[in-house]
């Protein structure tokens, strides 16, 4: 009950932050049991976001800016973890834009250093 209340706080503080943007971000929370942080960048078939942004750190939303993806056009949204050695980059699952939806496109990272990943969030 205490994990869903804190979700549902973090969900509703995401969308109170970013009112009306109309799915022109996505954002990774770097959940504090994930035990990494991380940088992250997006892609699509037609456009890919070549540097790497922030340090995010554990209980942090890392967003990325969706405007130059084409309205209608898959995206996924890569982590990739701070470490000294051994870390793999991750993705997240793939969506679809639609410019004229509601809030940002919000994921979860999960996994660990060596196999980051990071799961779509949906409202229940």
């Amino acid at each position: 009950m205490k994990k869903q209340l804190i979700l549902a706080s973090v969900v509703l503080s995401l969308f109170t932050a970013f009112p009306a943007l109309a799915q022109s971000k996505a954002c990774v929370y770097m959940a504090p049991g994930v035990w990494y942080a991380g940088m992250i960048r997006g892609s699509s078939p037609s456009w890919t976001d070549g540097t790497w942004q922030g340090q995010y750190e554990l209980g942090k939303f890392g967003c990325v800016e969706l405007s130059r993806v084409p309205d209608g056009e898959e995206f996924t949204i890569h982590i990739r973890p701070l470490a000294p050695f051994g870390a793999k980059d991750g993705a997240c699952p793939k969506v679809k834009r639609l410019a004229s939806s509601g809030p940002p496109v919000l994921f979860f990272a999960t996994g660990t250093i060596f196999e980051p990943r990071c799961v779509l969030y949906e409202a229940q």
